[in-house]
């Protein structure tokens, strides 16, 4: 039962490191504030789609993470609970 365990924790942590990738690449072409004016407009466009896909990344990487930890938390308890009774 644990090395299903391990693996599952396993891949959902390369899902989260992949995540955290993808978002350090699109928050590294995010500026704190940006100056438009009228005639550069589009890049208002393209700046709150960047917005929005980021905040759809957190929103992913919270979810991984939770299930991440919540996922080493029980494989550390199931192994320490073999090796005190198994």
């Amino acid at each position: 039962m644990l090395t299903p365990m391990m693996v599952t924790w396993a891949v959902v942590t390369v899902v989260l490191a992949g995540l955290s990738i993808y978002r350090s690449i699109l928050v590294m072409h995010e500026d704190d504030q940006i100056f438009l004016d009228s005639a550069e407009a589009a890049f208002a466009a393209e700046y709150a789609e960047r917005l929005r896909k980021i905040l759809h990344v957190e929103t992913y990487l919270k979810v991984f993470t939770a299930a991440s930890g919540t996922l080493f938390l029980v494989a550390a308890a199931m192994w320490f609970y073999r090796g005190l009774y198994g």
